[in-house]
């Protein structure tokens, strides 16, 4: 019995972890999908080029600033819309 009680709490952190990771990847998309419906662009945070980020890439950056550390690398999300990689949908 006692075995079982001592895994049940070493399993907790591992657990913890899981639900935090889903739970800040399921806002991350969320507030990254809000941006590609208001249609809005972020500015270039590279201020030696300037301008506005393209909306593919607004799309990106919002959901690496919103996953707290666990999406390190950008190019590792796909945006699509209609089954076009690359794509964001037309601006309204």
């Amino acid at each position: 019995m006692a075995p079982l009680f001592f895994l049940s709490f070493s399993a907790l952190p591992i657990l913890d972890g899981l639900f935090f990771t889903q739970e800040t990847l399921q806002f991350a998309l969320r507030e990254a999908g809000r941006t590609r419906s208001r249609a809005s662009i972020m500015a270039n945070p590279d201020t030696s080029v300037g301008g506005n980020l393209s909306r593919v890439d607004s799309i990106k950056t919002i959901a690496q600033q919103k996953a707290v550390g666990i999406i390190t690398d950008p190019s590792q999300i796909v945006v699509s819309s209609g089954g076009v990689t690359g794509f964001a949908g037309k601006s309204w």
